[in-house]
């Protein structure tokens, strides 16, 4: 059996729509595992990319 998910949209009207808007970003954020990248409240924004490193050639 198939479960049929109906998404109901959160829409911003005013001040008051704030906190239900962010407990469903934060709730969806959490199941992904992104939690860290929409963390208002962070010091600073999370490091996206990081540079890879240098390959390593071995010649045989």
């Amino acid at each position: 059996m198939m479960t049929i998910i109906q998404r109901t949209p959160t829409l911003l009207e005013g001040p008051l729509d704030w906190e239900d808007w962010i407990k469903v970003i934060r709730t969806n954020a959490q199941a992904r595992g992104i939690l860290p990248l929409v963390n208002i409240n962070a010091p600073t924004a999370p490091e996206l990319l990081k540079e890879p490193p240098e390959p390593l050639f071995h010649r045989h």
